[in-house]
Formats: C-alpha cells, sequence, structure tokens
C-alpha cells in the first residue's frame, strides 16, 4: 500500500512559522550590525507604543520570563535606550520608559525591518503585497478572538 505523505511544509501553521523564523534570522542578523538584537528591538517598539509599562506586563507583552526582561532592560538602560521610574502609586513597581537615545536606534531598527521585508516580498506586486499582509491580520484576528473574545485588531 504506497500511500502519498503529505506535505507539511505547505500547511499554514507550518508556512507561517518557517516564514516568521526566516524572516527573525534575517532581522536578527541585520540589527546586529547596529548593536540591537531582535528582542531588544521587539521592546523598543512596544515602548514606543506603550511607554511606561512594568517589567511584569512587559514580559506579558513579549510573552517573555519576567527575569529575561529583566536581563535585557537592565542591559538596555545601561546602553541608555531606557529608564526605570517609581510607580506613582505603588513604588515597588518601576516603569519603563524610552530615552531620548532610543529614538534614533528604534529609526535604524524600523529601516531595517523594512529591507527585510521588500527582501521577504520580493516578487510580489503592491497589490499581492497588500492582499497578503490583510489576509495574515484577519488569521490574526480569527486566532486572537479565539483566546479573547473581546480582542479588537489593532489599526495597521
Amino acid at each position: 500500500m504506497d500511500m502519498k505523505k503529505p506535505d507539511f511544509t505547505q500547511r499554514f501553521g507550518f508556512l507561517v512559522n518557517d516564514v516568521a523564523r526566516l524572516h527573525g534570522r534575517r532581522f536578527d542578523q541585520r540589527v546586529r550590525e547596529i548593536g540591537l538584537t531582535r528582542a531588544q528591538c521587539r521592546v523598543l517598539g512596544t515602548l514606543y507604543m506603550r511607554d511606561g509599562q512594568s517589567q511584569a506586563a512587559l514580559a506579558e507583552l513579549l510573552e517573555q520570563t519576567p527575569m529575561a526582561i529583566a536581563r535585557m532592560t537592565d542591559r538596555m538602560e545601561a546602553a541608555g535606550w531606557l529608564r526605570r521610574e517609581p510607580h506613582p502609586d505603588d513604588r515597588r513597581i518601576k516603569l519603563l520608559f524610552l530615552n531620548d537615545a532610543a529614538e534614533g536606534a528604534l529609526r535604524e531598527a524600523m529601516r531595517i525591518g523594512d529591507s527585510v521585508q521588500a527582501e521577504a516580498l520580493a516578487g510580489l506586486s503592491d497589490d499581492e503585497t497588500s492582499q497578503l499582509l490583510a489576509l495574515l491580520q484577519k488569521a490574526r484576528t480569527n486566532l486572537a478572538q479565539l483566546e479573547r473574545p473581546e480582542y479588537v485588531p489593532p489599526d495597521d
């Protein structure tokens, strides 16, 4: 009995994860040239959008352990990219804010991100790119609403 094996590489989850893995490796390779890691870029981007997060909230947003975030933010604070300020209602909690020095690093990381995206989407027309992004956003919304029915997709 010669049954054809399914090609798992063409399944949605496998393909999305593989694209994310390859994209992430390329981005990480490129941002290392400016002294950042992909994880640090995620911290910068998250604080840019939601400045003033506690380390615990940041860890939850980035799906990282609090210890991993603590070590990373310690290094980022030492590099001058962010600062800690006491929470106004609970002095035990420190809130994280971007420093002015982070603006240039974030701008450069975004430029690199745009370049890596262009490499990944080479050969697609503008319409195909828009359609691909819209379909991925729909899939993200579908999955997010299964976890949290109140989820509202971000304005992209």
